[in-house]
């Protein structure tokens, strides 16, 4: 019971900022109300943006504790925030616990930026063979918007599939069902925003072009990837220092039980989480330097 809970996705994010006020009941049964509609449009949807903290701090509670309707619903009135607003981190954790696919994507796409400390949560469930590819192509790529370069085998790998370059890769153990056009298109929108922080112009790739063609746009999509790679802000000695480390020291300890896919998580957001390997290889129990050099060995390339 008690291993369970320790290995909830949830347990990888940041500490959850607070609000400090109550949620309004009166508004959190608007939502409610909203969220059993069959639609809305996009004026009912402006109506209901939160208006003060006690509207917000409602929309956090459905967040954490509503159906799947009422997730998606709220996580789209808190679409927009930065990653440190107390909306984004409910928004997470939405993402990382509700089953339903709709909600979890919604919830993951509703922060404007993710902080650095529940990057880990978002490697681990980009690896999660049980989620839609949709939401593992979203989570992917928020990482790649956050600059961590060595997320893009795993982006590369959803953007090659169903086309001639389709790949064994350990991490691309999603089904193949020959719908790929919504994962892809979802995949994007990060790779672009990754693009654009690094003054690279977008993408030029269609997600719905032939297989062949795929292949062809992929190939000339390379030299840009290299560039972005090369001019990585994690490079930056401050940011890393500035990324919170709880996440990343949870990994490690599950990589050094056996967990592959912490292993390949912390390669992927490596040098985000080099402070800890390194100090594992010079400090670590005879476990945790093996976990380590095997996560070092395992570096996408």
């Amino acid at each position: 019971m008690l291993a369970s809970l320790f290995l909830q996705l949830t347990a990888l994010l940041g500490p959850a900022p607070e609000l400090g006020v109550g949620p309004d009941p009166v508004y959190a049964q608007k939502i409610q109300d909203a969220a059993s509609l069959p639609g809305m449009n996009q004026e009912a949807l402006q109506a209901l943006r939160p208006q003060d903290l006690a509207q917000e701090a409602a929309l956090i509670h459905l967040l954490r504790h509503g159906s799947a309707a009422r997730v998606r619903l709220a996580a789209i009135l808190a679409a927009g925030r930065e990653g440190s607003h107390p909306l984004s981190a409910a928004a997470l954790q939405a993402a990382c616990q509700v089953q339903d696919t709709g909600a979890a994507l919604a919830a993951l796409l509703a922060p404007r930026s993710v902080r650095p400390e529940d990057l880990p949560a978002l490697a681990y469930l980009a690896l999660d063979s049980s989620k839609a590819l949709e939401l593992r192509a979203a989570a992917i790529g928020r990482l790649l918007e956050n600059d961590c370069p060595n997320a893009w085998p795993m982006a590369r790998s959803i953007l090659r599939t169903g086309t001639s370059l389709d790949e064994d890769a350990p991490w691309a153990d999603w089904r193949r069902s020959g719908r790929y056009e919504l994962p892809k298109r979802l995949l994007l929108i990060s790779v672009d925003a990754w693009f654009q922080n690094h003054d690279l112009a977008a993408a030029a790739y269609e997600p719905n072009a032939s297989w062949a063609r795929q292949a062809e746009q992929l190939k000339e999509l390379e030299p840009k990837v290299q560039q972005a790679r090369s001019r990585s802000r994690w490079l930056d000695s401050t940011l890393q220092r500035s990324a919170h480390h709880r996440g990343c020291d949870l990994l490690l300890q599950w990589a050094q039980q056996g967990d592959l896919r912490a292993q390949r998580a912390l390669s992927f957001l490596y040098p985000l989480g080099r402070n800890e390997l390194e100090l594992a290889l010079r400090q670590g129990s005879a476990d945790a330097r093996r976990a380590a050099q095997r996560i070092i060995e395992i570096l996408p390339q």
